[in-house]
């Protein structure tokens, strides 16, 4: 597991970011979902086979064996919950899982499709287990069904977080993946909609109704292609104390290499943003003298610039922007930078 997933999910393991992504999506910001109401469910399918032997009365070997059978076919979702009903604290209200997607997956409805329909055989298979082991107990010798009239699935809803730097550009439902795009088809051929939360599309209006860092996160990634729209966030109070699992999330999805106090429980993002721009001008100069540059302003400011592009992995421009750099100074800049790459 690489930085960005290791940080994604830390992040979003967190219960009240759990809580506070699904009551945005499902109550609009409306605190509903409590995150003492959230425990940790598997996040492994088993995808079953139909010859499955029946094992009311397996011997140890024959465990063991449909055991590893199991494991061989068993697939992994990033993070999923259960979420208990505050009635009678017992009753599971429903599955939420949430999937990070750092890159556009152009497979991501049939995927997601498929997690859930594993999801609801998992629980089938369980509601077996459940009447194999009812009649073990009774020792009675009657038909085992299956999934009874009175058994009821619980709902299971995935949520996909895209963390991309542009927007989600791909299939949005499974009608959209399939070909030919015939209606007549299509009409009959069950759909599955993507339920995708991605920063580009959301207006802040929309981002004000979390309650959680997931607010700054969003907030910086959608900001993060915009200098002067980061600007003047970093200027805004809320920056100032960001959870530290928030701002790593921050750093490995936009590249920042801001510099982060790992000791901290809360980072402040504007002096980190500060900090960066320092580093970036020191580090730059030093290494034009090393290599003998004359430091006057304008090699000042295009080694500046070029660290930074090299440190954040931005454009020429962003850069420039980044540091301020006034228009009539812009050209003689991006000459220097060019040549010095």
């Amino acid at each position: 597991m690489g930085k960005l997933d290791s940080a994604t999910k830390a992040f979003f393991s967190n219960p009240y970011v759990f809580a506070d992504i699904f009551n945005y999506w499902l109550h609009d910001g409306e605190q509903v979902i409590d995150p003492e109401h959230l425990k940790e469910a598997s996040g492994s399918l088993i995808s079953f086979s139909s010859q499955r032997k029946k094992l009311i009365r397996p011997t140890a070997e024959m465990a063991e064996l449909e055991t590893r059978k199991l494991k061989s076919n068993e697939i992994t979702r990033d993070l999923v919950k259960h979420y208990i009903c505050k009635e009678d604290g017992k009753s599971v209200y429903a599955i939420l899982a949430i999937e990070a997607q750092n890159d556009v997956d152009y497979s991501m409805a049939a995927r997601a499709m498929i997690y859930d329909g594993r999801q609801y055989e998992k629980q089938l298979m369980e509601f077996r287990y459940r009447h194999e082991r009812a009649i073990k107990q009774r020792k009675e010798k009657w038909t085992l069904r299956k999934f009874r009239k009175t058994d009821r699935l619980t709902p299971v809803i995935t949520l996909i977080i895209y963390l991309g730097p542009h927007d989600w550009d791909g299939p949005r439902t499974l009608h959209d993946l399939l070909t030919p795009q015939d209606p007549i088809l299509l009409k009959y051929t069950a759909d599955y909609r993507l339920n995708l939360i991605e920063p580009f599309r959301l207006s802040e209006e929309k981002i004000e109704q979390f309650q959680s860092d997931m607010r700054e996160v969003l907030l910086y990634i959608k900001a993060s292609s915009n200098v002067e729209y980061l600007k003047r966030l970093a200027e805004e109070q809320r920056f100032r104390k960001v959870g530290i699992s928030a701002a790593r999330v921050i750093n490995e999805v936009t590249k920042s290499n801001l510099i982060i106090d790992e000791e901290e429980e809360k980072i402040d993002m504007c002096k980190a943003i500060e900090d960066l721009k320092a580093i970036s001008r020191a580090e730059g100069i030093a290494a034009g003298r090393s290599e003998g540059i004359s430091i006057g302003r304008s090699e000042g400011q295009g080694l500046s610039v070029l660290t930074f592009m090299k440190k954040s992995q931005c454009d020429l421009e962003t850069a420039m922007e980044f540091f301020e750099i006034k228009t009539e100074e812009r050209a003689e800049i991006a000459r220097y930078v060019e040549a010095n790459r």
